[in-house]
C-alpha cells in the first residue's frame, strides 16, 4: 500500500484550488516503505522518527501523525448505503492486529476468487477513462456539511407518504443527484445517470467461506438513468422511487450474474460528465482500526483523477451532520451553481 499525497479537503462550504497542497508551518512530511511501517507499528513507536528520508506523511509538533494509503479500489470493497461491510476494513484492522503483536489476524485472508463470476470487459471503459474530454475535466473539490435534522425531516415525510422505508441514504442521494444535475444545466433530452454500489455480500452467502476472509470487491453496480429534464423538475419523492426501484431489483439482478448472465460490455454511461457518482462510507469502518494508539480522530477518503465521484462521510461536526465530499463539478462552469442548490441541505 504505496503512501500518496492526501488532499486537504476545504472547510464545509468552500472549494479547493488543488487536490494536492502543503503542509501548513509546523507539520513534517515523509515517505516510509510498508515493511518500516509494519514493523514501527509493532514496535508501538512513530513511523516517523526512525531516520526515514521527509516525503508524504505528516507529522504533528503538538503530537500525533498523519498516514495517507493508496488502495486499489477494485480489490476492496467499500460502502453499500447502510450496509456495514467489510474487505478494505479488514485488511486494514488485521495490520493493524499485526502491528499490536499478534502472529496472524485474527480473520485469515481466503482468497476464494473462483467463488464469482468473473465481470464483463472493462476495455472500453478504460479507453474511455483516457479520452481526452474526460483528463481534460478539471474537477473542483467541494465539501459540504449536511443537517441530519432536515434529511431525517425528508426521511420520515417520504416514508410516511410511500408506505415504506425510506433510508437517509436515498434522501441524500435523490436530493444530490438533483442538485448536480441543476448545476451543470445540460439539454433537458440529455441522459443523466446516478451510479453507486451495493454489497452483495448476502446474496453470495453460499459461495463465499462463512468463516469469512474474503478480503476481495463483492459489489454490485446500481445505475438509474433519466433525462436532465425530468430529473430537474421532479419532486424528490420521484426521485427517490427511481432509487428504490432500482435497489429493489438487486437480488434479481445478481442471481442472473450468478447464472451467467452478462449484459454485455459495462456501462459506459458511468464514466461520463452526466453521471453522479455516489459511495457511502459511513460505516466502512477505517474509523476503527487501531494501529497500537487507538482509532484514528478522522479518516478523509481522497479523490482525485478525471473521475467525478461523491461521497458521504461522518462529519467532524459530530452526529447532528454528514459531510459530502464531492469532485464532481468544473469550477469555471458549475461550482457555484452546484453550491447553491446543496444550501437547502445545510
Amino acid at each position: 500500500m504505496p503512501t500518496t499525497a492526501s488532499c486537504r479537503w476545504p472547510a464545509p462550504g468552500k472549494a479547493c484550488g488543488s487536490s494536492r497542497r502543503r503542509p501548513v508551518s509546523g507539520w513534517k512530511t515523509s515517505s516510509i516503505s510498508n515493511a518500516s511501517l509494519l514493523g514501527c507499528l509493532r514496535r508501538n513507536s512513530s513511523p516517523f522518527s526512525a531516520g526515514h528520508r521527509p516525503k508524504r506523511s505528516t507529522v504533528y509538533d503538538a503530537a500525533g501523525y498523519r498516514i495517507q494509503v493508496r488502495r486499489v479500489h477494485s480489490r476492496f470493497q467499500r460502502q453499500s448505503h447502510n450496509v456495514r461491510t467489510r474487505s478494505a476494513r479488514d485488511s486494514s484492522i488485521a495490520m493493524g492486529e499485526m502491528a499490536r503483536g499478534l502472529a496472524q489476524p485474527t480473520t485469515a485472508p481466503l482468497w476464494c476468487r473462483d467463488a464469482i463470476p468473473s465481470p464483463p470487459s472493462l476495455q472500453d471503459e478504460i479507453q474511455l477513462v483516457h479520452s481526452p474530454a474526460l483528463a481534460a475535466s478539471k474537477f473542483e473539490h467541494y465539501a459540504a456539511d449536511v443537517s441530519l435534522d432536515v434529511v431525517k425531516q425528508l426521511q420520515n415525510h417520504l416514508s410516511e407518504e410511500k408506505g415504506q422505508r425510506i433510508s437517509v441514504f436515498d434522501v441524500v442521494a435523490a436530493k444530490l443527484w438533483q442538485c448536480r444535475t441543476r448545476a451543470i444545466d445540460q439539454p433537458p433530452e440529455s441522459d443523466v445517470t446516478l451510479s453507486f454500489p451495493a454489497n452483495i455480500r448476502q446474496e453470495l452467502r453460499k459461495e463465499l467461506p462463512a468463516e469469512g476472509g474474503y478480503y476481495g470487491n463483492c459489489t454490485f453496480p446500481f445505475v438509474v438513468k433519466a433525462t436532465s429534464g425530468q430529473i430537474a423538475s421532479a419532486t424528490l419523492s420521484e426521485i427517490v422511487s427511481l432509487i428504490t426501484e432500482a435497489k429493489m431489483s438487486l437480488p434479481t439482478k445478481v442471481s442472473r450474474f450468478l447464472d451467467g448472465e452478462k449484459d454485455g460490455k459495462g456501462d459506459l454511461s458511468m464514466l461520463t460528465y452526466g453521471t453522479t457518482n455516489l459511495t457511502d462510507m459511513r460505516r466502512v469502518g477505517f474509523s476503527d482500526v487501531d494501529y497500537g494508539w487507538g482509532p484514528p480522530s478522522h479518516v478523509v477518503p481522497l479523490v482525485d483523477g478525471p473521475v467525478n465521484l461523491c461521497l458521504i462521510v461522518s462529519s467532524p461536526m459530530g452526529k447532528k451532520h454528514i459531510r459530502l465530499l464531492t469532485h464532481c463539478v468544473v469550477k469555471e462552469h458549475h461550482l457555484q451553481a452546484f453550491r447553491d442548490e446543496l444550501k437547502a441541505l445545510a
